[in-house]
């Protein structure tokens, strides 16, 4: 009776796990999809459109969104700002501030951190679109 309650107590601490990891890859794949039509959209107005031209320019416009990704992580990481409270506790007064808005703090740092990883994730699934489309394409014949 035990062993079932574990099982139903390590499914209820993994289900939000789980959810708020498909929320954040159903995000990556929706801004890669909106690239994709964007990148698709752009054939109308150059032409050439075929499954080598569109996958290369997915691939580089994958290539181009991981850097930028990449930038504004490294840019976010050596910034080290400390969000108007001191780092270094020099009296009890500054150590208290530090420790009422250390939750506060953090999650202003996770989301800075989001946001560079985001760029990053999105470019990586714009090049395995690249890849995707280029095989379903040219087996539809373009």
């Amino acid at each position: 009776m035990n062993e079932n309650v574990e099982k139903q107590n390590r499914l209820e601490q993994v289900r939000p796990i789980v959810q708020r990891w498909l929320i954040y890859l159903a995000r990556i794949l929706f801004f890669a999809l909106g690239i994709a039509a964007l990148n698709g959209v752009s054939f109308l107005f150059t032409g050439g459109f075929s499954a080598r031209a569109y996958s290369d320019r997915m691939f580089t416009v994958g290539i181009l969104t991981t850097m930028v990704g990449v930038f504004v992580f490294i840019t976010i990481a050596g910034t080290r700002r400390n969000m108007g409270l001191p780092t270094i506790a020099r009296n009890p007064e500054d150590a208290r501030r530090i420790m009422e808005h250390s939750q506060e703090l953090r999650e202003k740092a996770e989301k800075r951190y989001d946001a560079g990883s985001q760029v990053w994730a999105v470019g990586i699934a714009c090049m395995a679109l690249s890849i995707l489309f280029f095989f379903v394409l040219s087996i539809l014949g373009y």
